[in-house]
């Protein structure tokens, strides 16, 4: 009886590429359905198999076929998407839609002195009674307050060119500065009021009528312009960043709204900010005011600010600063030995900042000091345990005075602040001040001069409670000095920052807020992390937990979470607890996640494992997605991403400028390897963005 041969039929084409080193494992059934090479040929998790879609030229990346580029995709919703791309120190804007980048046409009307070369000459100084605006050395316009009166300065171009959208480029050196364009002076019906930080800043309006552009500071510190002009000329929207080409793979982002935050190993903190219309765009530095501190001073090192407000000298007693303190505007905060408020009074319902009194008998008693030539009544308030609940002492004051003040209210802790109510004020300046021998209050503030190893010059951004030398300061955490973070994610409603052996989290729901005075569960993160390679955090992902990845586990390559079809999910900030107002916290179900390992070579999954820790919450575990193909990508993967539509495929970027696509699905055992190229002028793929 004759032999009849079994003939393997190949049912589908979902299994990809096998490696050489298995081709001999038979006893798999996958290898009969699997492929030695399959390139340009995309399978689908169903088995049918076609040709991968077609390539498209668009134009040269920032007009330079050699640079070296990353493309970052900003989703606010479903059809509000853009794709920015990044160049050596340059962003452009493409609608992802239609493949256009964002460009500008032609227009008359411009601005007159818009570089501020030698004076403000063109501009109008709107300041109130209390604030003001003047020229500095450099090229700078500074506009100061006084706390409740603006420094103001506006322009007003005849209109050309009626109903055309126009770009003003912006540039702060020391913000926030805050900025709007309306068809007078102090209207905003062309552009809302905003506030622009230091950075490069392209504005979108489109006037009908003549239009005043208007910069304003309520603050006690100059914030300084550099630049103001209408874009005539057509052209693209490009910004300035501050990213090299050696930069570019080290960047890791996350959104939140109409801001991405960037870090990347080496160079300061940045926010991409989008407004208005979504035609607006800038780069600013991220700049959080109160934090995160170093540990507080353990040397014999002194410092010293001139003034308790304003634009101040910071003076250490020994050196201590460095040139790049400015270069990056650190931040130094320090604790006065005493309390003292101060304020210049030119408006009604204007205040000091507090004391805070506490002790019994003598040590209980504070002076106030009242000067000046004004028409107002002063008054001073308390307010007993915490601030906001003011009462009115009995005794105000229309003159000139200095006395003191004892309360008798013997081991109570009561705030005290003086200033000028509503309707109080007539005229004049009224310069009052409280001072208490007791308690301390924690300045704060922003160096933006080097003047030497021992002074710099410093913007205040709270008020400092003494004139008087303290060795009790913290350094901020982030300068050139200190270094940058390396990796960022936004986690149950905080901004995290991480790197250099440190984890930092925000206030909650506050992504700019270190206020490690805030007391609670919303108070913010800092820690040092205390074992394994942690000089550099290759990643961090908002998963069921917060996950970062180290030189232990992982390349420097950014991971990727599997999350097209997840959702936004309420939970309280302690498991097992009910929601409520104080525990309500909103995160992102995503359960899983792709990374690239040390080797650059292989792709692991992350996803919730079946063990549980103390705390009864399952722990993460990786699982190798390269099993089958363990020398797929030999040459090195260099960046990853993650499409989810029509099936799940992971993108792998390699070195040699193919891409190793890996169609996954969990639920049908489907990790399929295939390689992409493609046949443009070189060849080449550098990063894709879905």
């Amino acid at each position: 009886m004759p032999i009849k041969k079994a003939r393997k039929l190949i049912l589908a084409f979902n299994r990809g590429v096998v490696s050489a080193l298995g081709l001999a494992r038979i006893d798999l059934n996958r290898m009969g359905m699997s492929a030695e090479t399959q390139t340009n040929w995309m399978p689908r998790v169903l088995g049918s198999m076609m040709l991968r879609p077609g390539l498209q030229f668009l134009e040269r990346l920032n007009d330079d076929a050699g640079a070296a580029g990353r493309l970052l995709p900003f989703t606010f919703g479903v059809d509000d998407q853009a794709l920015l791309e990044l160049s050596p120190n340059i962003m452009a804007i493409r609608d992802p839609a239609t493949g256009l980048l964002l460009t500008r046409a032609a227009v008359s009307g411009q601005l007159l002195n818009t570089g501020f070369g030698s004076d403000i000459a063109n501009w109008t100084d709107d300041s109130d009674a209390g604030g003001t605006v003047a020229w500095q050395t450099g090229g700078y316009a500074a506009l100061k307050g006084s706390g409740t009166d603006f420094g103001k300065l506006n322009q007003t171009v005849t209109l050309a060119d009626s109903g055309v959208e126009r770009w003003l480029l912006v540039r702060v050196t020391d913000g926030p500065v805050r900025f709007k364009i309306g068809s007078s002076a102090g209207d905003d019906d062309y552009f809302a009021e905003t506030r622009l930080d230091r950075g490069e800043h392209h504005l979108s309006f489109t006037p009908t009528a003549n239009w005043t552009v208007e910069f304003a500071n309520e603050r006690e510190f100059n914030a300084r312009v550099t630049q103001c002009t209408v874009q005539t000329s057509a052209g693209d929207i490009t910004i300035a960043t501050p990213w090299t080409p050696t930069d570019m793979p080290k960047l890791r982002w996350d959104q939140s709204a109409d801001v991405i935050y960037v870090a990347c190993d080496g160079v300061r903190t940045q926010k991409i900010e989008r407004r208005g219309n979504g035609n607006s765009w800038s780069v600013v530095d991220y700049l959080p005011e109160n934090g995160p501190f170093r540990v507080i001073n353990v040397s014999g090192i002194s410092l010293t600010p001139s003034a308790l407000n304003g634009d101040i000298t910071l003076t250490a007693s020994d050196p201590l600063f460095k040139s790049t303190h400015a270069d990056n505007r650190s931040i130094w905060r320090i604790a006065s030995e005493g309390q003292k408020v101060t304020e210049a009074i030119t408006a009604q319902n204007t205040f000091s900042s507090s004391v805070r009194v506490t002790g019994v008998l003598e040590g209980r008693v504070f002076s106030i000091v009242i000067a000046g030539s004004f028409t107002a009544t002063v008054t001073v308030q308390y307010s007993v345990g915490v601030e906001g609940s003011w009462v009115d002492l009995a005794t105000t004051y229309a003159a000139a005075v200095s006395t003191s003040y004892d309360d008798g209210q013997d081991n109570q802790i009561i705030y005290y602040r003086i200033g000028v109510k509503t309707g109080d004020f007539s005229s004049g300046t009224v310069n009052v001040s409280l001072n208490f021998a007791g308690g301390s209050i924690q300045g704060i503030a922003r160096v933006y001069e080097y003047t030497s190893a021992t002074s710099v010059k410093a913007h205040v951004l709270k008020d400092f409670g003494a004139t008087d030398a303290s060795r009790d300061w913290w350094e901020g955490e982030f300068s050139d000095r200190r270094e940058w973070p390396t990796a960022t994610s936004l986690h149950e409603g905080r901004n995290w920052w991480l790197g250099r052996d440190k984890v930092h989290g925000s206030v909650s729901d506050q992504y700019e807020d270190f206020d490690d005075n805030v007391i609670g569960d919303a108070g913010p993160i800092s820690r040092s992390i205390g074992f394994g390679p942690i000089a550099v955090i290759h990643w961090a992902l908002s998963l069921g937990r917060l996950l970062m990845g180290t030189a232990q586990n992982s390349a420097n390559i950014a991971a990727a979470k599997i999350d097209g079809n997840t959702v936004i999910g309420a939970r309280s900030s302690s498991f097992g607890e009910p929601l409520s107002p104080s525990n309500f916290n909103l995160k992102n179900e995503v359960g899983r996640a792709v990374f690239v390992d040390r080797t650059k070579q292989r792709l692991y999954e992350l996803a919730p494992g079946t063990s549980e820790d103390t705390g009864g919450v399952s722990g993460y575990e990786s699982a190798d997605l390269s099993v089958f193909a363990p020398d797929f990508n030999e040459v090195g993967i260099t960046q990853i991403a993650v499409q989810m539509k029509p099936d799940i495929r992971i993108h792998c970027v390699r070195s040699d400028g193919t891409v190793g696509v890996l169609v996954f699905d969990r639920l049908e055992n489907v990790i399929c390897w295939v390689t992409v190229d493609s046949d443009g002028a070189t060849g080449v793929v550098e990063d894709i963005a879905v």
